[in-house]
């Protein structure tokens, strides 16, 4: 995971991509705080003591206010009530990262309800349960621009 010190970083999903990446982004950068929602609070609670995230939060208001990057890593079928759950929040800079499989329809909740908002997909091609050294695909959404694609650059180098 890229240099991405002094960031503030939501993980909405902190299963297992959730908190590989959380994992990976705190062994690598410094005063990195990376806060973390999951509908299934024990999950977070895992993830915070296994260092996958540093702040444990309660509901999604908490988790992306005042955070630089927004990962979602949940299934596919979370998303668009996330979307709707995070709109009012959001800061106006702020890019959403999307983990799900099914980047068409994620593309579409975007437009149709962050329209304002920076997106952007990835996928994580892993043979192992680490997420350092890994090929990445990156999505390019109707919301994508040249910020998103730096963040997810960063975020992957």
């Amino acid at each position: 995971m890229g240099k991405l010190d002094n960031q503030t970083i939501s993980i909405i999903g902190n299963g297992e991509t959730g908190s590989g990446i959380g994992t990976s982004l705190i062994k690598l950068n410094e005063n990195i705080i990376v806060k973390g929602f999951d509908k299934h609070k024990e999950i977070s609670e895992i993830a915070l003591n296994t260092n996958a995230i540093t702040k444990l939060t309660n509901n999604y208001e908490e988790c992306v206010k005042d955070s630089n990057i927004i990962l979602v890593a949940t299934p596919t079928s979370s998303i668009y009530e996330i979307f709707e759950n995070i709109k009012e929040y959001l800061s106006k800079n702020a890019v959403i990262i999307d983990t799900s499989d099914t980047k068409r329809a994620v593309n579409q909740w975007a437009k149709e309800i962050l329209p304002e908002s920076q997106i952007i997909g990835i996928n994580p091609f892993k043979k192992h349960k680490s997420f350092e050294n890994i090929f990445w695909g990156v999505v390019s959404y109707d919301n994508s621009n040249k910020n998103a694609y730096d963040v997810v650059s960063k975020l992957i180098d």
